[in-house]
């Protein structure tokens, strides 16, 4: 059966390969690592090695997340096509396999940046919305629940079935 809990990081810093990485595969999770392509190399983050010996780990995926960490909605048609293919093909360069999911930076997406996602090539996407994933779920506007040292179980759990969601509707998040 399908893994009812997916593991994900954002941004590619080094220490998810140093600290959260091993711990992940030792004990059989699988997880997600997207990474600001150009970002690689740079301060605090994986470099091409760092990000070839993560994606060797049992369990582990790479997927993109956009080539320079911008807001992907602010972006207009022929610079959003770049920052997708780019993203894409760098990691793929340095993996030297496909990368097939990508997580939107800052969750920033509406219904035009998931159809360029989709025609860059991705299969599935990431969006900063709580909730589960029911199998009718857009694959490219999978929902992701942030957890952060400060959340308590009830904060979590209360993530986990969407009862945050209000507040990106009341902001007019409505992808």
């Amino acid at each position: 059966s399908a893994p009812r809990l997916a593991v994900t990081f954002d941004d590619g810093y080094r220490d998810t390969l140093t600290t959260a990485a091993p711990l992940l595969a030792a004990r059989g999770f699988p997880f997600t690592v997207f990474v600001p392509a150009r970002h690689l190399g740079t301060a605090n983050y994986l470099d091409h090695a760092g990000l070839r010996e993560l994606a060797s780990l049992p369990g582990a995926a790479v997927g993109a997340h956009g080539a320079d960490h911008v807001p992907l909605t602010r972006l207009d048609d022929a610079a959003l096509a770049r920052e997708l293919a780019d993203s894409r093909k760098r990691l793929e360069d340095v993996l030297g396999r496909t990368v097939d999911r990508m997580s939107y930076p800052f969750g920033a997406v509406d219904r035009r940046v998931r159809d360029a996602a989709a025609a860059a090539g991705f299969a599935f996407a990431g969006a900063s919305f709580y909730g589960p994933n029911l199998p009718s779920r857009d694959p490219l506007l999978l929902r992701r629940t942030e957890a952060v040292a400060w959340d308590t179980p009830d904060d979590l759990r209360l993530k986990a079935f969407g009862s945050w969601d209000w507040f990106r509707l009341r902001q007019g998040d409505r992808a």
